[in-house]
């Protein structure tokens, strides 16, 4: 039992990474075209191009490439600033799971406080409003929501600013 469900997972694992190597290579994609990417490349350079990146091999052996460097955290290489893809993840996790962990400790206070206070009043206006403002939240597109509520906090409240990470201890800069 406990032996066919990990050889399940393994199987699911194994179909998703195949459907995603399929959906990435499938995109639409005129990276190696000469008239977009640049107008003074030409053919050869392309044809080198395709062979540095493994374009030119079969779809399988791209496939199991890709797995290896899957695997092995290797990335490869950003097109834009030449560094290490993983180099890159690792530098930026420490301010993404910062943001996450002070987003999840918000969210638990909000559900907690919403919960109680909803709870308290069952069948009052508070209820009412709980409930609703929750299942509006969950009704709407997460994309849209976040972006409401950036526009809210940080351009409506100023509470926080749009972009960027800052200490509390740093000099302001500017005149001021």
């Amino acid at each position: 039992m406990i032996l066919r469900k990990i050889w399940y997972t393994f199987f699911m694992m194994g179909v998703i990474s195949l459907l995603s190597f399929g959906a990435i290579m499938m995109a639409p994609n005129a990276f190696f075209s000469g008239g977009e990417l640049n107008p003074h490349m030409g053919v050869e350079q392309i044809a080198h191009m395709k062979a540095l990146y493994g374009f030119d091999r079969p779809w399988y052996e791209q496939y199991f490439s890709w797995l290896q460097g899957l695997l092995h955290a290797d990335f490869g290489v950003s097109f834009s600033s030449g560094a290490l893809v993983s180099d890159l993840i690792f530098e930026r996790l420490p301010v993404t799971l910062l943001l996450n962990g002070i987003s999840l400790v918000i969210i638990f206070v909000v559900a907690i406080w919403g919960g109680i206070a909803s709870a308290k009043g069952y069948k009052h206006l508070r209820d009412d409003v709980i409930v609703t403002a929750s299942l509006a939240s969950f009704s709407m597109p997460s994309l849209y929501l976040a972006l409401v509520l950036l526009s809210l906090v940080s351009v409506g409240l100023g509470w926080f600013p749009l972009g960027g990470l800052k200490s509390f201890d740093a000099p302001t800069q500017g005149v001021g």
